[in-house]
């Protein structure tokens, strides 16, 4: 479904004097995760939007490359899409303290 909403908050930061969203996209390209994503060893819980068709392909590469880590979980939520957090909250929440509470237990 449409969410004006979130369109409207992104088209408003997007267009914040002072603010170039297009950096932040910069900054993620400048980093190489690849060169250091096998150094994590804490538990990894990937949450996937199955409806974003840029980061959910990666999803299963990144979880193979997550090859230090002592667990790694994939939560995918159907219908997510690039802007899942604000989209899906509750989903999201629960993805989050499921996975919390079998590693505290």
């Amino acid at each position: 479904p449409s969410r004006a909403d979130l369109l409207n908050r992104f088209t408003r930061d997007a267009l914040a004097p002072g603010v170039d969203p297009l950096e932040g996209h910069i900054a993620c390209g400048r980093y190489i995760m690849e060169d250091r994503i096998g150094l994590i060893t804490a538990p990894v819980l990937l949450i996937g939007a199955d409806a974003d068709p840029f980061a959910f392909p990666d999803t299963e590469p990144l979880r193979a490359a997550l090859t230090g880590s002592s667990r790694v979980e994939i939560e995918v939520i159907e219908g997510g899409t690039v802007a899942l957090p604000e989209q899906n909250p509750v989903e999201v929440s629960e993805a989050v303290v499921r996975f919390l509470d079998t590693i505290t237990a």
